[in-house]
């Protein structure tokens, strides 16, 4: 793994990375991680990539990982464009690697909020990445999406942009554990592995509780590819993989991911390939069944960039 730093147009830096096989890649896998993590967590993932010829890129996006300078930092965007500004480092991201690798087809995986952020990039920026595949992929009604905005700007503006709120954790991912009772941690929906729920709680980079303003952004994030005159924008018939675990709260249980693919096709006319995995939960790249699904993204990469 190497690292790099990469910054949105108005100089806004952050902590990038690249695995790279040992020859030239048959293809660029460019990842855009979740809420509360950070890329690094996708080395397992990265490294069996490369066995099979493809590179992979990642940043941490703004407060996440190596990108925030301190802990308080985390899981904190200061500024109200920040789920933009965030896309256009996605994007400059994709500038880097066609300069790296010219002529070789790039897709974007999005995880989770990465998901919500890829959404947003295909509806930017959608000509150019060659495909697109969403990871646990989450959404919310625009009637939702609205809701949660007005109350984070209350939020924020009674208690100030960098409070953390219990109310939105109750109101949002503070629902999920009651799914898996009795539970043995706080953050049992987030996978079926043991030992991946107890790495990301030991993190330090990892579940810092976000803040209003981080919240402002990402209910405006919902609210944006909850549109459909936004959604219409997306290049048509661009290839998209929806993967998900049937067992993820974040998703409601599939609901989340089905209504994805009908949107994509309805507006964008998009070709979109589903699977929801049974019995898994929100990490599904790190569930019992990594394996399977690896050799699923595989696959479709390479059906869809005719490797």
């Amino acid at each position: 793994m190497q690292s790099f730093f990469i910054q949105s147009t108005d100089r806004v830096q952050v902590q990038a990375y690249s695995w790279l096989p040992a020859n030239q890649p048959v293809a660029v896998l460019q990842i855009a991680h979740g809420m509360q993590e950070h890329a690094r967590r996708y080395d397992h993932f990265a490294g069996w990539m490369n066995e099979r010829g493809i590179a992979v890129y990642a940043e941490d996006h703004i407060g996440h990982g190596l990108s925030a300078k301190n802990e308080n930092e985390l899981s904190h965007w200061p500024r109200k464009d920040d789920w933009h500004r965030s896309v256009d480092i996605l994007h400059n991201l994709t500038l880097k690697i066609k300069t790296a690798h010219p002529g070789i087809p790039v897709i974007l995986l999005g995880h989770s909020m990465g998901s919500v952020l890829a959404q947003t990039y295909m509806i930017r920026y959608g000509n150019e990445a060659d495909g697109f595949i969403l990871s646990g992929a989450i959404r919310q009604p625009a009637f939702m999406a609205y809701s949660g905005q007005i109350l984070a700007s209350m939020l924020s503006s009674i208690y100030g942009p960098d409070d953390r709120s219990g109310l939105l954790v109750k109101s949002g991912y503070g629902q999920y554990n009651k799914h898996f009772k009795p539970n043995r941690t706080g953050a049992d929906w987030l996978c079926s592995v043991d030992k991946v729920v107890d790495d990301y709680i030991e993190s330090p980079l990892c579940g810092k509780r976000l803040t209003n303003r981080f919240y402002q952004n990402l209910t405006y994030g919902f609210g944006f590819i909850a549109k459909s005159a936004n959604l219409a924008k997306i290049p048509s018939g661009k290839p998209v993989s929806i993967i998900a675990g049937k067992s993820d709260p974040a998703g409601f249980f599939g609901k989340a991911p089905i209504k994805i693919k009908e949107l994509l096709e309805q507006h964008a006319n998009a070709k979109v390939d589903l699977k929801l995995y049974p019995g898994c939960r929100h990490e599904i790249l790190n569930e019992k069944n990594r394996e399977e699904v690896y050799n699923d993204v595989y696959g479709w990469i390479s059906k869809n960039t005719s490797l």
